[in-house]
Formats: C-alpha cells, structure tokens, sequence
C-alpha cells in the first residue's frame, strides 16, 4: 500500500480517471470490445468501470492500481456479446476524480 499512502499523505496529486475509447475486436461486438482508459492526473488509484451492453446487459471491471505503473493509458478486454452503449469509471462516485466529464463514453456521442 506504499502508492496509497505516498499520495494522500506525501502529495497533492490529483486524480483524472478517463474513457478514451471502445472498439471491438475484429470489428465485430460479439467477439469482445478493447476499452481504453487514462490516467489524466498524478494519482493512480484502482479503476472501477462499469460497461452497458445494449439490451441492457451490464457488467463491472475492477482493474487494481498496479496497471499505471506501466504508462499513463490501459486497454482492457471486455467480454462483450453485443454494441456498447456506455462505459462508466467510478459508476458509484467513490473516488475523487476531479474531472468525471470524462469518466463516461457513450456510444451516441
């Protein structure tokens, strides 16, 4: 927990979790979607992303803090059996995310 409390104890970082894209794989939704996420900010918290599939199917990723020790961007797979319409990082509004304009993709924007 060395990242937890160096940046709430040691720091004034703050955090700037977004969704910087969705595409499927081999361009087809039932085959899994790749969901791009950032790190805007300095803080690197985990990363709670909640998907809406259309039908209403939903599902929740949790993704721990170790992913932004590699760079500032994540993609992850998501299992997907049709079109996205939403991606939405911190669906419950937990963390301290300064800027959550940019915490939701939607697919009709």
């Amino acid at each position: 927990l060395n990242w937890f409390w160096k940046e709430w104890f040691f720091t004034t970082w703050k955090l700037d979790q977004a969704v910087t894209g969705v595409r499927y794989i081999a361009n087809d939704p039932s085959h899994g979607a790749l969901i791009t996420i950032e790190n805007k900010g300095k803080m690197i918290l985990p990363v709670i992303a909640q998907v809406v599939e259309s039908g209403g199917k939903s599902g929740t990723v949790q993704l721990p803090v170790e992913i932004w020790h590699r760079s500032g961007d994540w993609t992850f797979v998501y299992p997907s059996t049709t079109t996205i319409d939403r991606v939405v990082l911190d669906p419950e509004k937990v963390l301290p995310d300064m800027n959550r304009a940019n915490n939701e993709w939607d697919r009709d924007k």
